[in-house]
């Protein structure tokens, strides 16, 4: 192939983009995203990802270490021995901050819920207006929902 195969492959596709834009921007139910938009669901979407992968991480050093310290813990020895493993494991505990660390991860996976579906919202408000309307709908109720029973007894 030579180069002039390639510039002319590429200003077909160049043609077939600006015809498909100007399609778009005479239907009005179809609209690109602006670039502010673009900007805040990519900023959204990755914070959401890096969230989530961290808890995923935080969450399997905590399953390896409970299992670890089962296994420690359960290994037949005397009991003046298992206080003093015991007693080793609280202290690491304490200073590594484990039950911290385990109380934040469903907190943590709610704020990735939540910027993954704002990040949603910026999408569907800047492209498809009536999709819009009905998801931010089912997320005002799944929201309201999640309060009521986080709220109650």
């Amino acid at each position: 192939m030579s180069y002039q195969t390639f510039s002319q492959a590429a200003s077909q596709v160049n043609l077939a983009q600006i015809c498909h834009l100007s399609t778009c921007q005479k239907n009005p139910l179809i609209r690109l995203p602006s670039d502010s938009s673009a900007i805040w669901v990519n900023a959204l979407w990755s914070l959401c990802l890096v969230i989530s992968l961290s808890c995923f991480l935080f969450a399997s050093l905590l399953q390896h270490w409970i299992r670890r310290y089962l296994h420690i813990v359960q290994m037949p020895r005397s009991p003046q021995h298992r206080v003093r493993i015991r007693e080793l494991m609280t202290q690491g505990i304490d200073k590594h901050y484990l039950l911290w660390v385990a109380a934040a991860l469903p907190s943590l996976f709610h704020i990735a819920v939540f910027l993954f579906l704002t990040g949603l919202l910026v999408s569907l408000s800047s492209t498809m207006p009536a999709a819009f309307m009905v998801i931010s709908a089912c997320v005002g109720v799944c929201a309201l929902l999640y309060l009521a029973f986080s709220l109650s007894p």
